[in-house]
């Protein structure tokens, strides 16, 4: 293969993956075919000898072998589970989940250093066009946008709320990126980076959901500490000012998306956001708890479990934490969160010598923090947000010593 055709797929794989998670609004189905097929263009401009180095390096890595000691637990939860069939089902999709992130590593450890700004250009141009169309569904009240965005899920009130978990993930990566940008002097960054950054905030408020606005107060908090820490940003009154400016009008917004008129209109709209059914489902996965504490329940069987009325739950328990201890036991729980500190161990690292790390630490708390009451740690869009944020922040490391 010519040196431009490679140079002309690495950009390629760039700009698709750079645009895959925020398209998980249109459906995860859009999302997957867009990291897929960013993968395997990526995997079209790999390097023979470079390829065997990346998976020798893979199998002989720490990270391997926890993630092998975590697939055992999560294969001997699925062999004792309670209801055997559907838990091996779901060990299937996460192996190829497994599959989907080695690949995924290797295209991006491949991946010419500079062509990692274009991963980052496209993302930020993804969120953005994402974002507008969040805020158009939210205040335009369009039926036809909205079956357009969301297909059968359009009539559903709360269609956008899980919105603001996946922006409070991707977003970190935006700054970091608007950040090194404007500080290079390009002059298109800095004609747009405040309003890029007001957009996208704005639409995480309209989105609505306590747990998104929680963890986006996460990712700032680290991104703003580690960057004015490590990496030479100062604060200024008006940024500041700025920014709570943007916080009140972000939550006016909110309530003028829900149909806010009176100021008790208001209060009723936050306490819609309560997080009561939530605690029920808590309930009934502690209750179950030390039913099989070794080896768990069985990957995603707390559908199956019964409530206080004897019916079913017929859902997961809206926790990660709570999820994993009840479904994979203690052996798997204690695993997966040994490697979740291993991982922030690394990026609080990262983040002292390079403003992609302090993005990655911020992404992956972030994911954390809403994880704790978002949907299914098992359902592979969500586990996507996690690998993919994981993935490309180690990718800094990498950066560091090569060049494209």
């Amino acid at each position: 293969m010519l040196r431009d055709e490679k140079q002309m797929l690495w950009k390629l794989s760039a700009s698709l993956l750079g645009a895959a998670l925020p398209l998980v609004v249109l459906g995860p189905g859009a999302m997957a075919a867009v990291l897929i097929l960013g993968i395997l263009v990526g995997l079209l401009a790999t390097k023979g000898n470079s390829l065997r180095s990346t998976i020798k390096y893979v199998a002989t890595s720490k990270v391997f072998y926890v993630l092998g000691a975590l697939f055992l637990a999560l294969f001997a939860s699925s062999y004792f589970s309670i209801d055997q069939a559907h838990s091996m089902n779901k060990m299937g999709d996460l192996v190829g989940m497994g599959l989907l992130a080695l690949l995924l590593y290797i295209a991006l450890r491949e991946m010419p250093t500079r062509h990692t700004d274009i991963l980052y250009r496209s993302l930020t141009l993804s969120t953005v066009v994402v974002a507008v169309f969040c805020l158009i569904d939210a205040f335009a009240g369009s039926v036809r946008f909205s079956q357009a965005l969301h297909g059968e899920n359009y009539a559903n009130p709360d269609r956008l709320k899980e919105m603001s978990g996946v922006f409070a993930v991707v977003l970190p990566f935006v700054w970091a990126w608007l950040f090194r940008r404007y500080r290079e002097g390009e002059a298109m960054v800095k004609w747009f980076s405040v309003p890029i950054t007001v957009v996208t905030l704005l639409a995480i408020f309209v989105c609505g959901g306590f747990i998104g606005w929680a963890a986006m107060a996460v990712a700032v908090i680290l991104f703003l500490y580690y960057v004015h820490r490590y990496h030479g940003l100062n604060f200024k009154v008006k940024a500041v000012a700025g920014s709570l400016f943007v916080i009140v009008l972000g939550l006016l917004c909110f309530g003028w998306a829900k149909g806010f008129n009176q100021p008790e209109d208001f209060a009723t709209i936050l306490r819609a956001e309560e997080f009561t059914p939530r605690v029920d489902l808590w309930a009934v996965g502690w209750g179950h708890m030390f039913d099989q504490p070794i080896t768990g329940i069985g990957v995603n069987t707390f559908r199956f479990l019964e409530d206080a009325s004897g019916q079913a739950v017929g859902g997961h328990p809206h926790n990660f934490l709570l999820q994993l201890f009840l479904e994979t036991g203690f052996v798997g729980g204690l695993i997966a969160v040994g490697l979740l500190v291993m991982m922030i161990r690394y990026f609080v690292k990262a983040s002292k010598t390079n403003l992609y790390g302090a993005a990655g630490l911020a992404s992956i708390s972030a994911f954390l923090v809403a994880a704790l009451t978002h949907t299914s740690i098992f359902h592979p869009w969500w586990l996507t947000m996690l690998i993919f944020s994981a993935i490309l922040s180690a990718r800094v490391g990498w950066a560091l010593n090569r060049k494209g």
